[in-house]
């Protein structure tokens, strides 16, 4: 499968490998809820100070917003995730609780990974990620 992924202004194309471990389908709202569909409704100032806006994938996509948050002091990170249609709709949103392996750069890439791996456990044909790790999308 191939995937597209967007940051900024930069854009990548590669495959996935491995396999996810733990998924929170919609309705369990301790997750789903809280990741606020990792900021789409909302106009946040990016790194480079403008301002950021879901924008929908093209029809028959589904779209999924990546984060890692990290937490160095305890060694732990969350890997979270959103998917979602063109129409706008959530169709899924999961996280996963990891002892910390690298920096952002490095837990950015474990969510993407991740994240590939649900999509085609899905059977998600056509997949966009979008992350906030500029950085890493340019390495990609």
């Amino acid at each position: 499968m191939g995937c597209t992924v967007n940051s900024g202004y930069a854009t990548t194309k590669f495959l996935h490998e491995d396999a996810c471990k733990h998924i929170t389908e919609m309705g369990d709202t301790s997750i789903s809820t809280n990741l606020n569909l990792l900021r789409e409704s909302k106009n946040e100032p990016s790194e480079q100070g403008r301002e950021s806006v879901w924008l929908p994938p093209p029809q028959g996509v589904v779209q999924i917003n990546i984060d890692a948050a990290l937490n160095v002091h305890n060694s732990r990170v969350g890997w979270e995730a959103a998917a979602r249609n063109w129409n706008g709709n959530a169709i899924i949103t999961w996280a996963w609780p990891e002892k910390l392996k690298g920096g952002a750069e490095v837990e950015e890439a474990l969510a993407i990974r991740q994240s590939l791996a649900t999509a085609i456990r899905k059977g998600w044909k056509a997949v966009q990620i979008q992350s906030d790790c500029k950085a890493l999308v340019d390495k990609l």
